[in-house]
């Protein structure tokens, strides 16, 4: 069996996944719902978690994740 967790630093992120409608960034939601459908058809086995985390540091890859999400949220 496999398994992958992703970890994320905002409890309220986190919260917000578990709806997908009424909210202002539902389209967001439905997508990340979207991705994990995507995951489990191709492994069905999988064992997803997301947890929360005291911040980034010492995670692999966090630079490069803020800036891109810099770069999404920043208008043209």
């Amino acid at each position: 069996m496999w398994s992958a967790t992703i970890r994320a630093d905002s409890q309220a992120a986190i919260l917000m996944t578990r709806h997908s409608r009424g909210m202002l960034c539902h389209y967001l939601v439905g997508s990340f719902h979207e991705e994990m459908a995507k995951i489990r058809h191709r492994l069905p086995r999988i064992e997803l978690e997301l947890r929360w985390t005291l911040g980034y540091g010492g995670i692999a890859g966090n630079e490069q994740a803020d800036e891109e999400a810099k770069k999404a949220g920043s208008p043209g």
